[in-house]
């Protein structure tokens, strides 16, 4: 495959992972775009991997207070709403993954 389109699918994927955070973190009325929400899905992944290497003991509590905190500084928002944007991200994440399921272009 070439290299141009691997980077193509790659930017095409975190368009569409940050949808969901756009919106959710949006509707919640807090300061988004589509660029910071890549930029921030990029930050939660790499925490995870950091968090996953360093502390795998107790990492997913360690995880989930990273993420948090990423969420409540990058769009200024609350611990209470960043806690909601989470939720609400899984939400639409799920239901944007059984549309495209039903519309037949996704296959898991």
């Amino acid at each position: 495959m070439a290299l141009w389109l691997v980077i193509l699918i790659f930017v095409i994927v975190l368009i569409i992972a940050a949808i969901p955070l756009h919106f959710s973190v949006s509707f919640l009325g807090g300061d988004s775009s589509i660029l910071k929400a890549i930029i921030t899905n990029g930050l939660v992944g790499l925490a995870g991997a950091l968090i996953q290497s360093f502390v795998p003991s107790f990492g997913t509590l360690v995880y989930v207070i990273a993420v948090l905190l990423i969420y409540k500084f990058m769009f200024n928002i609350g611990w209470i709403r960043a806690v909601l944007v989470w939720i609400l991200q899984v939400i639409i994440s799920v239901v944007l993954l059984m549309l495209l399921m039903f519309l037949g272009v996704l296959a898991l």
